[in-house]
């Protein structure tokens, strides 16, 4: 599915937005691949819980500008790239506890 987000006349140019699985990207971040989205749809609980042997992660993580339709769940784990969501929004459930991030 596509979408065609059309902005008013400040902006010259139509966004395309594509749907992406959450498995996809928790393929990626599983085999420590970097993970770069810009206008997407997230589909499905992004659960890296399911990634219980792995608590180190390593994949650079930049999803922005995009909806996370499902829950996310990035819980007990130690991000060793940059992690950044810059201006997307999660439509349920957000968890972070017990996470660290890498400094900038």
């Amino acid at each position: 599915m596509l979408l065609h987000v059309v902005h008013g006349a400040e902006d010259s140019f139509e966004k395309i937005i594509r749907e992406v699985p959450a498995s996809e990207i928790l393929a990626k971040i599983q085999d420590g691949k970097p993970v770069e989205y810009d206008h997407v749809i997230v589909n499905g609980d992004l659960d890296l819980s399911h990634l219980s042997f792995q608590t180190n992660i390593i994949s650079p993580i930049r999803i922005n500008d995009s909806v996370f339709d499902g829950l996310v769940n990035f819980n007990y784990k130690n991000f060793s790239e940059t992690i950044d969501f810059s201006g997307s929004n999660f439509t349920k459930n957000a968890g972070f506890n017990n996470s660290h991030f890498a400094s900038c």
